[in-house]
């Protein structure tokens, strides 16, 4: 087998990493990073199914699983305080359209 077959992927996961390690310079919580970087067992698993007509034993089930509740159970704060942080900024533009231009909306002022 010729070694640069090989090289395309090795480079690919080279970059995937290094884009994946500038992300995380970005993220509020490093802990949801390693969560996602065990993510792809999920994809790899269930696209392993169709693509190469694999059946999955008991055990790549229960990876799978264990994975997804780890997920979940790390989301699940975030996605709560992001959508009360989005709220708010929400709130805060209708009411700075209220205040500058009453007759563009038609919402009540919000209460704080």
């Amino acid at each position: 087998m010729n070694p640069l077959v090989l090289w395309p992927a090795a480079f690919l996961d080279i970059v995937a990493t290094s884009l994946g390690y500038m992300g995380l310079a970005f993220m509020h919580d490093p802990g949801f990073f390693q969560m996602l970087r065990v993510s792809p067992i999920i994809f790899c698993g269930l696209l392993s199914m169709p693509i190469l007509k694999q059946r999955l034993k008991w055990f790549n089930w229960t990876g799978i699983l264990i994975v997804c509740i780890g997920l979940l159970i790390k989301a699940i704060p975030n996605v709560f305080t992001d959508l009360q942080t989005h709220q708010m900024e929400l709130g805060g533009c209708v009411l700075d359209l209220n205040i500058t231009n009453p007759g563009l909306t038609t919402t009540p002022p919000l209460k704080k």
